[in-house]
């Protein structure tokens, strides 16, 4: 009798220790998934900053939109 009990004992520790080991693996992976796609949100979110309309004009290249302070300014001179 004694031995069958140490048998279930040890099986359920064994099975604890993987369901364990299991659970961190996919905290680990969706850690990394969610940082990945966070990282995504912060290029893009850049590139919407970043990304602005340049018209041409008599004395170089001038920004449009962005409604920002100082929208117009001069980006740099276009010799003709």
């Amino acid at each position: 009798m004694e031995q069958p009990l140490a048998f279930v004992v040890g099986f359920r520790q064994y099975l604890g220790y993987h369901l364990d080991a299991v659970k961190i693996t996919m905290h680990t992976r969706m850690r990394a998934k969610t940082d990945t796609i966070e990282n995504m949100i912060r290029q893009a979110r850049k590139d919407e900053e970043e990304s602005k309309v340049y018209k041409a004009t008599d004395g170089g290249l001038k920004t449009e939109g962005g409604g920002a302070k100082g929208s117009n300014e001069e980006v740099f001179k276009v010799n003709k």
